[in-house]
């Protein structure tokens, strides 16, 4: 972990420095620019390698970086105008850094190391240490992604979608920056998502966002506001905080190259500036949307025509480099419009948050009042201080402001919609509108720090000398290297002065500020740690089927719901998905695998020995093994009804593998000869058939062709509503559907199922129904949940202790059979595992757990209908549309009940 640390930090210093070097820049500021031309070379390299069929790897990089060196060398040599001013104190000034550069340097770096090490210390604590697995849904991909980078030597942006949509390897645009630069690292694909995604943003903001507040502070105030910038940014959550809690690295990276790429473009150094906007594009598209907004801002507070020529030639350059990723990134734009970040808070909340930094992903982190105190203050100096007036932060602050506020509380249209639009761009979530507005406020904050100390230093002139002195900015000059002349006079007293305040930067501020908000950094690096998806047993079933014959030969099926596509990145098991969302939509044949998985092997109608779609599809995919791993997550891909239940069921699946819910089977058609029995020889864990009452067969739901009367018709069945306006209106819905398909039903009153005189309070005629037909052909008792959402989802739940579907096949076949029509309803209710089968989550096929036997002996089940994961749908259960499809699905369950009695 310590090497990979080291690693990261050298590779994003040392190449983009001298890169810096050779396009110009000073020593210092190359170096504060480092890590985004690093990322541009890195970016680029990967993208070049990718459409030349070249590896990437260390040699190429090394290429690539030699050539873009040498490129800047002679851009800046023979290129007239390639910067701004080219007689400017930069050619001029001596290559020894200043003093204030020194207070700047040193104050950065120790702010990285410190950092660094309080995001890694928590990774020695847990098991596996750096390669310890963080499950959150973002990391997945990661973590595949840096697999298929080490694999196959692909890191282009453009080449993505060969890795997500495994069976069409339709075009796909992911920003792979991040992941080319951290494929360089020494060790594991966990190992290195771990260590770069921590390091690599602390060794780029302190030093780029001390360079940004040098350009905007002034050349006076510059020694005291950058390196309190420097400071500053380990304790804004909404940018490591919450970038790190979702997971969001590449963005993370992207937001951490804005402040210096930044600097480079707004004082006219296009030589370095070019690799560096390179880099935020290539980082994530959206830095670069934020990037845009500021410049345009900085254009507009002091408009030139210079200055917007050089904007707009430093622009085309960047965009003809990279105009076949922009061709690729215009056709991911649907995709990214689909999401939305309305969070469910009151507009005084929302602009609270806005105002403070804060959104969902900050709450267990909260917000830092000296930090925001000290932004507004630094707001209000940017605005009223005339030399140099650099008021355009402020501005950034408000225009991403407002659309950040809209997007987690929606304004009223038109303006809503506006918004809306340009926070597309930013998949209209506001956590990642306050990331790069988190960039500003730490100017913000530099500045509001170096007015306070020239306050105070006024005031120990004034009585010491019994006066005041102006000893303001003398300049408008907002570049750091054009006061270096000036700095570089000064005496060695100055700079003894200079380098005892880094001292009491670091001493005074560095270190209570990095205890302040330790805890918050050793939550957000810990967040998501543990088993939620991928399970100890999931680790020991993965690596027993890394050894088994074929398993690394075309694909291993798997839900994507479930997580279990890490199997890539953990053991290089080739999962059909490699991440939760489903792939391509075109993706036919993984649907039909997945969907429709127990059919394999069970040919057509009328031919059991024939080739169906579902074998036809196993066979093109190279699919020989089916992992099932619950639970799911909430909102991803993947049916999980045929692979957790149905399967069981199959002719064309042997069972080969089960330790608690992980469970892998084996298709039977892949294997020839003696090897199916060779690998379930070998199986530590050899299952036996389960009991179908809580994983069942497929039910037959869709009446089957030639049959002219519904079983439904003549059947008694017993409705019971639980106490609620919801399970009554739900009950009615299930009583009119099942009279309308020609059943009698008997409506029961509430209380115990036992009681002796259940039909004492039945309608007289259902009551004279009921006793002409001698008994219950079904009971159904309707419940609404009240333990709260997201407690237990719709579920289907039989009531008979101690029995199982074996003995009561009855109970089974009925919950079984509501279960199957409510998903073919399209409910898509909770989706969490117990390995008892409760809850029985409807999406799961766990179904039904057993309680108090009932005197009616006749199949009984509860059907719980609230509580569902999906406020959405939790809300439209109340609707009609929803009551009625809530009611066919229980019609339908029960008539597949009476076809199998």
């Amino acid at each position: 972990m310590l090497l990979a640390a080291v690693v990261t930090a050298l590779l994003l210093i040392a190449p983009g420095g001298v890169t810096g070097m050779a396009a110009g820049l000073r020593p210092m500021p190359a170096l504060a620019a480092a890590g985004p031309i690093t990322v541009g070379v890195a970016g680029f390299g990967a993208w070049a390698a990718g459409a030349l069929g070249i590896g990437w790897g260390w040699p190429m990089f090394l290429a690539v970086w030699a050539g873009a060196t040498a490129l800047a060398y002679l851009a800046r040599r023979f290129v007239p105008g390639a910067d701004a001013a080219p007689r400017s104190p930069l050619g001029r000034s001596p290559m020894r850094p200043t003093a204030a550069e020194w207070a700047t340097a040193v104050t950065s770096a120790a702010v990285t190391v410190v950092g660094s090490v309080r995001y890694l210390l928590p990774l020695r604590d847990l098991p596996g240490g750096g390669s310890n697995l963080r499950q959150a849904w973002d990391l997945q991909w990661h973590n595949n992604f840096l697999r298929w980078v080490a694999d196959e030597g692909i890191a282009s942006p453009t080449r993505a979608g060969e890795l997500m949509n495994r069976e069409t390897a339709a075009e796909m645009f992911y920003p792979a920056a991040w992941h080319a630069l951290g494929s360089l690292l020494p060790g594991n694909p966990i190992l290195q998502a771990n260590v770069f995604g921590a390091v690599a943003p602390m060794v780029l903001l302190p030093a780029g966002a001390a360079l940004l507040t040098w350009v905007v502070a002034g050349p006076r105030w510059a020694v005291v506001a950058a390196p309190a910038a420097a400071v500053a940014s380990i304790a804004l959550p909404e940018i490591t905080g919450a970038l790190m809690i979702t997971g969001s690295l590449p963005y993370l990276l992207a937001v951490a190259t804005i402040p210096a790429a930044l600097a480079l473009l707004i004082t006219g150094r296009t030589v370095a500036a070019v690799p560096a906007l390179t880099g935020v594009f290539l980082a994530h598209p959206a830095a670069a949307v934020a990037l845009a907004i500021f410049a345009l801002l900085w254009w507009l507070t002091r408009p030139r025509a210079g200055s917007l020529a050089r904007l707009l030639v430093t622009a085309a350059i960047v965009v003809v480099l990279l105009a076949p990723v922009l061709v690729s990134v215009a056709g991911s734009g649907d995709s990214v419009a689909e999401y939305h970040g309305q969070v469910g808070i009151d507009h005084v909340q929302s602009a609270w948050w806005t105002v403070t930094g804060q959104s969902n992903y900050t709450q267990a982190i909260g917000w830092y009042p000296p930090a925001v105190v000290l932004t507004l203050v630094g707001a209000v100096v940017l605005l009223l201080r005339r030399r140099p007036w650099t008021p355009w932060p402020v501005f950034g602050l408000v225009v991403l402001g407002v659309v950040a506020d809209s997007a987690q509380a929606r304004w009223a249209d038109p303006f809503g919609e506006w918004l809306r639009v340009l926070g597309t761009f930013f998949y209209d979530m506001a956590y990642r509108l306050q990331a790069p507005m988190g960039v500003l406020r730490l100017v913000c904050i530099g500045v509001a720090v170096a007015w306070v100390a020239e306050l105070v230093l006024r005031a120990w002139s004034s009585a010491r000398r019994g006066r005041w002195r102006d000893d303001g900015p003398s300049s408008a000059s907002s570049a750091p290297w054009e006061g270096a002349l000036e700095a570089a006079e000064r005496s060695s007293t100055r700079r003894a002065t200079a380098a005892a305040t880094v001292v009491a930067v670091a001493s005074v501020v560095l270190v209570p500020v990095s205890w302040a908000t330790g805890d918050d950094a050793r939550l957000t690096m810990t967040a998501s740690r543990g088993s939620t998806y991928v399970s100890d047993a999931d680790r020991r079933a993965m690596e027993w089927l890394a050894r088994r014959p074929h398993a690394m030969e075309g694909h291993v099926l798997v839900n994507p719901a479930e997580g279990s596509g890490w199997m890539y990145a953990l053991t290089g098991l080739p999962s059909l998905f490699t991440h939760f969302p489903w792939p391509d939509e075109n993706s036919e044949m993984s649907r039909e695998a997945l969907d429709d998985l127990d059919l394999a092997g069970t040919g057509v109608p009328g031919d059991p020995n024939a080739v169906n779609d579902v074998d036809v599809a196993l066979r093109k995919l190279g699919i020989r093994y089916v992992f099932v791993s619950p639970p799911s997550a909430g909102m991803a891909g993947g049916a999980a009804l045929a692979s957790r239940s149905w399967a069981w069921w199959t002719d064309g699946l042997t069972p080969v593998y089960r330790d608690g819910p992980t469970t892998i089977f084996a298709v039977d058609a892949m294997f020839p000869g003696t090897e199916l029995e060779e690998v379930l020889t070998s199986s530590p864990h050899p299952p036996a058939h389960p009991d179908p009452a809580r994983l069942p067969r497929r039910q037959p739901i869709v009446a089957p062709e030639g049959e002219a009367v519904s079983p439904l018709s003549g059947a008694v069945i017993g409705v019971r509503a639980d106490i609620g306006d919801v399970a009554e209106a739900l009950a009615d819905a299930t009583v009119a559907e099942l009279r309308g398909r020609g059943a009698t039903v008997v409506e029961l009153p509430d209380g115990d199922l036992s009681d002796a005189d259940a039909h004492a309070d039945v309608d007289g005629k259902d009551a004279a129904d009921a006793d002409a037909a001698g008994s219950f052909d079904a009971v159904i008792n309707v419940v609404v949940d009240e333990e709260g959402p997201g407690f237990s989802g719709t579920r289907v739940t039989g009531l008979y202790e101690g029995a199982d579907g074996f003995a009561d096949p009855g109970t089974a076949d009925l919950a079984a059979g509501i279960r199957d029509a409510l998903v073919f309803h399209r409910f898509s209710p909770g989706n969490r595992y117990d390995e008892e089968g409760r809850p029985g989550d409807v999406v799961d096929g766990l179904s039904p757990a057993f309680g108090t036997p009932s005197s009616f002996g006749t199949p009984e089940v509860i059907v719980s209908a609230g509580n569902i994961d999906d406020p959405a749908e939790a809300k439209a259960l109340e609707t009609r549309e929803w009551r009625v499809r809530y009611a066919r699905g229980i019609a339908d369950g029960i008539a597949s009940m009476l076809r199998q009695s």
